[in-house]
């Protein structure tokens, strides 16, 4: 059996108990201090990235609309050079076929010097003939055509007998609209 004896005085016992509390007090303000120092070095860290990453983006979104403009500018550029080229397509011509049907409308003996075909898509042919009989059936298979309108031919076709110069402007039916003009390349 153990005896406990406390021999010290009430005033004693309560000084050493105020002295127990305030340094519990003491200890607890401490340990909150450490806490609430950490904490809040934390959020400064904390907050010092979330103002770069807002500087960050800022500065970007400032470049972004420069990067959206020249974007913008490069897909209009690409958008008008298909353009260009479906006006291209369209305006194809299957010029052999053409020429092929225009030779065939063209008499024995007689021979094409020159052809030339302009963007409006009228044809200019000279040429000579071994007579004048041969000149004016070119020119009526010509105006029997289908593929061939506005058929002209100057007087002076049919004004010599044999080794006649013809000649004759033409347009053919089914030719495209002129290509609009390009429009200037933009300059870097």
């Amino acid at each position: 059996m153990n005896a406990q004896l406390n021999l010290l005085s009430p005033e004693k016992k309560s000084m050493l108990r105020t002295g127990f509390v305030f340094a519990y007090v003491q200890t607890m303000l401490f340990l909150m201090f450490i806490v609430f120092a950490f904490a809040s070095g934390t959020l400064l860290a904390v907050r010092m990235m979330l103002k770069g990453t807002y500087d960050d983006l800022a500065s970007r979104s400032v470049a972004e609309p420069d990067e959206s403009r020249v974007i913008t500018a490069d897909i209009k550029k690409i958008n008008d050079y298909l353009k260009r080229i479906d006006g291209l397509e369209q305006r194809f011509v299957p010029w052999s076929k053409v020429l092929e049907e225009l030779t065939s409308f063209i008499p024995k003996g007689t021979k094409l010097s020159s052809l030339r075909v302009d963007q409006a898509g009228k044809i200019y042919i000279s040429g000579i003939a071994k007579d004048r009989e041969d000149v004016i059936a070119l020119q009526s298979r010509l105006e029997g055509s289908k593929t061939f309108t506005e058929i002209k031919a100057p007087l002076s076709n049919i004004l010599q007998q044999t080794d006649v110069k013809f000649d004759f402007e033409m347009k053919y039916a089914n030719a495209p609209a002129p290509a609009p003009a390009a429009p200037p390349a933009a300059k870097k």
